[in-house]
């Protein structure tokens, strides 16, 4: 009777112990978008090919591995917040003038630090 009580107190402890070794070597999801996405990104937001999900995605997670598209990440949010973006009637994305002008602005930059092949 006890070799049974051992036998699952010794299964019930390798269960938890494997639980716990399996979540803390899983690692949080994050963003990890490139230079060359976000400018297709920004792209496809001025030719008005941009769905307004993906748009809020890209907006909505923070780019912790490179300071510059978190620049860009967050000129683009403020350009959602103040309305420069907004739905058209096929759920796309569509662009004032103004936001357009600081999009492109935004690419050349982008494009300008070299690191792209455009």
């Amino acid at each position: 009777m006890s070799y049974l009580f051992l036998i699952t107190l010794l299964i019930c402890v390798l269960i938890l112990g494997s639980l716990f070794y399996l979540l803390a070597r899983l690692r949080t999801p994050h963003y990890r978008v490139s230079k060359q996405q976000v400018v297709t990104i920004l792209q496809r937001a001025i030719n008005q090919q941009l769905e307004m999900s993906e748009w809020h995605i890209f907006i909505s997670l923070p780019i912790r591995h490179n300071t510059a598209l978190e620049h860009v990440r967050h000129i683009c949010q403020q350009l959602d917040e103040t309305q420069k973006v907004k739905s058209s009637s096929a759920h796309m994305l569509q662009c004032s003038e103004e936001a357009i002008d600081t999009l492109n602005h935004l690419i050349h930059e982008l494009k300008r630090q070299g690191e792209l092949q455009c």
